[in-house]
């Protein structure tokens, strides 16, 4: 019986946790962004890159050409490196910011002010306890 409900929650936790988890398959020469430790604060990641693709080693590891050596990295650390200057030229991106223009309405004039038209106090009016 704790067998049987120990199966059922592993896979509703499995089914949870690859809801958000992406396969990372990179082709050998992809150039991709590492995930790396910066040089202040060993515990504080950035992106860094971009790197080369070596290689496959085995399932989701891939040797990583870094300046001067190379080294394994599992796919959960590489982003892959979309290079803006060689995409191609015949696609147009337009970015629309939506903005949004606020009339006050007829009859709106005896509802209160969202917005305090001047300041009434400032920091010399705060009193202090010694």
């Amino acid at each position: 019986m704790a067998q049987i409900e120990l199966q059922k929650s592993q896979i509703r936790q499995r089914t949870c946790y690859d809801r958000k988890t992406k396969v990372g398959a990179f082709e050998k020469r992809y150039e991709v962004l590492v995930l790396l430790p910066t040089y202040s604060n060993k515990l504080l990641l950035q992106w860094k890159g971009p790197f080369e693709i070596i290689g496959r080693v085995r399932g989701d590891d891939y040797w990583i050409k870094l300046v001067g050596r190379t080294k394994i990295f599992h796919a959960n650390m590489l982003k892959k490196y979309w290079n803006v200057e060689h995409e191609d030229k015949t696609h147009r991106y337009m970015f629309h910011m939506p903005h949004a223009i606020f009339e006050p309405e007829e009859g709106d004039e005896d509802e209160l002010s969202l917005f305090a038209s001047a300041e009434t106090e400032t920091y010399k009016d705060v009193k202090v306890n010694p």
